[in-house]
């Protein structure tokens, strides 16, 4: 489950996504780092439609908790967007990227599953570019 933008590889992925409201993402960079996740219980909960965030560096694992009313294909957009946002997490996928070619491509969600929105209609253009 990864997704090649830009010659790198994001790696964040639903391993759970089965309640609504709920979803738990594996994210690459996550595990053993006290800035993301920090900068996750920071950023996240500005966003009206999330309600809980939950990082562990321990596993790499974040669990959020969110309007059931949205799918879970926006909030993994969201999050998609505020991480190209981190210059942090841009520099550690660039190091990464190069060691993780031999992944296969995800394609793009499509924006048709977006609350329609300002932030949903930013992230429907964002992702009409691919």
């Amino acid at each position: 489950m990864f997704q090649r933008k830009n010659d790198q590889i994001n790696m964040i992925y639903a391993i759970h996504a089965k309640v609504q409201g709920r979803v738990r993402y594996k994210v690459q960079g996550l595990y053993r780092s006290e800035a993301l996740k920090t900068f996750f219980e920071s950023r996240l909960p500005k966003e009206k439609e999330i309600f809980h965030v939950s990082p562990r560096t321990s596993t790499g694992n974040l669990l959020i908790h969110f309007n059931p009313d949205i799918s879970h294909d926006y909030v993994t957009a969201l999050i998609k967007d505020l991480l190209e946002e981190n210059s942090l997490y841009k520099r550690s996928q660039q190091t990464k990227s190069s060691t993780n070619s031999h992944h296969q491509k995800l394609l793009p969600v499509h924006p048709s599953n977006f609350v329609k929105s300002e932030l949903g209609l930013k992230i429907k253009e964002q992702v009409a570019q691919f």
